[in-house]
């Protein structure tokens, strides 16, 4: 566990051994769990909740009551692209995507 000293009341977790995305999903209850980026090199991929349909996605942030959750993916999911979150795709995510670190907080 990691406590961020410049963000109070933020708390980020390491989850050894990871756990798939899919599980992650079914613990929180989220309906529709995507892969998105805000890096403008697709190099960080987090875990955002899709709401829609493909073409008119709306992305939000997954939260838990008053906290926001930031699932940080393992690396850039294979999955299929179904929209688009700004410039960058909108992933489809699946078994093999994993997460390591769960950020809790805003």
């Amino acid at each position: 566990m990691h406590r961020d000293g410049a963000s109070r009341g933020v708390v980020e977790l390491e989850l050894v051994p990871a756990i798939t995305t899919t599980e992650l999903a079914d613990i929180f209850a989220w309906p529709q769990a995507v892969g998105i980026t805000t890096s403008v090199h697709q190099d960080s991929w987090i875990i955002g909740l899709a709401a829609g349909e493909q073409g008119h996605l709306t992305i939000t942030t997954p939260r838990w009551g008053p906290w926001r959750l930031t699932a940080s993916l393992d690396g850039r999911p294979p999955g299929a692209t179904i929209g688009r979150y700004g410039p960058a795709p909108v992933l489809s995510l699946g078994t093999e995507d994993v997460v390591r670190w769960l950020r809790i907080g805003d």
